[in-house]
């Protein structure tokens, strides 16, 4: 990731992943029988949720420089936390008000809007256009 500093693909690649597999949840819920597949989705839908921390970190750290790294990540780690809680009680209410897979089909669909939201990212590095220029020494 460092080497190719591809940032926007690795984060639109792990978005897919979580999307992918928080729909096939979806899918599978509504069957008691599926225990197991659901288990191996989440499993799916952790792995990839988990891939997009550290390449969100990075990636806007380079958007927004010359800001600093602590604090853009300061900021998207409090936002996730206060998105966190927002969609838990949206999903919980879901939940107990229609049924579960109302409320995994609308985290999913959540997802989904955050995947598309990554392809209109324009990918700006000015980090390293910074520390390019350093190296040319302009």
């Amino acid at each position: 990731m460092d080497k190719f500093r591809n940032y926007k693909s690795a984060l639109f690649f792990a978005h897919m992943g979580t999307t992918l597999s928080l729909w096939a949840i979806g899918a599978l819920h509504n069957n008691s029988e599926n225990y197991l597949p659901i288990l191996i989705m989440s499993a799916v839908y952790g792995f990839f949720a988990l891939t997009t921390y550290p390449v969100a970190l990075e990636m806007a750290a380079e958007l927004t420089f010359p800001v600093p790294e602590q604090f853009s990540a300061a900021l998207l780690v409090v936002s996730a936390c206060v998105w966190t809680v927002l969609v838990a009680y949206l999903v919980a209410f879901l939940n107990e008000e229609f049924s579960h897979a109302i409320g995994v089909f609308t985290l999913a669909g959540i997802m989904t809007a955050t995947t598309a939201a990554t392809l209109i990212i324009k990918p700006d590095y000015k980090r390293m256009a910074y520390e390019a220029s350093l190296k040319e020494g302009k």
